[in-house]
């Protein structure tokens, strides 16, 4: 399980030196940092940053970020909730953030991997013999595997 929300907007605030067991945060504040936060992630979103973020709006429910997003949604956060709580983000947080959000980035652009269909050409340096004159890659098996009755899986050639 990753953080709720409410863990997203308490990590926040302590970024900017808001610890709870300093300051009494008022559960106002932390409703607005929470509809920043589902804000902020929807724009993020539209530009193609696809995230696995709940967008419902029960700020103690499960945010459905891994852990590896979670620390560039509370960083960038922080940086939006700072001016109006009159906070000066520290240099640390402003560099935490940049590579967090490069890294997020950075998997964004991994393309997806898929099988190849049946009607995706071989290349110019087939030969036709080799193929029985099949210009196309063949389909992947997808037929699911099937051990034999004592269980033992064995996917070694013969």
């Amino acid at each position: 399980m990753g953080w709720t929300k409410l863990e997203l907007v308490d990590a926040a605030l302590e970024e900017l030196g808001l610890a709870q067991y300093n300051f009494d945060v008022q559960p106002e504040l932390k409703e607005s940092a929470r509809r920043r936060m589902d804000t902020m992630v929807a724009e993020w979103m539209a530009r193609g940053l696809q995230l696995s973020y709940s967008l419902d709006s029960d700020i103690n429910s499960d945010s459905g970020l891994s852990l590896t997003n979670s620390g560039a949604v509370y960083l960038a956060l922080a940086l939006r909730i700072a001016p109006g709580l009159g906070k000066t983000p520290s240099a640390e947080t402003k560099t935490a953030y940049a590579a967090a959000m490069d890294s997020l980035w950075i998997r964004a652009a991994q393309p997806n991997e898929r099988q190849p269909t049946n009607d995706l050409p071989r290349g110019e340096g087939q030969k036709p013999w080799r193929t029985i004159y099949n210009p196309f890659v063949p389909s992947p098996d997808v037929a699911p595997l099937r051990a034999p009755l004592d269980d033992v899986l064995d996917v070694a050639k013969d």
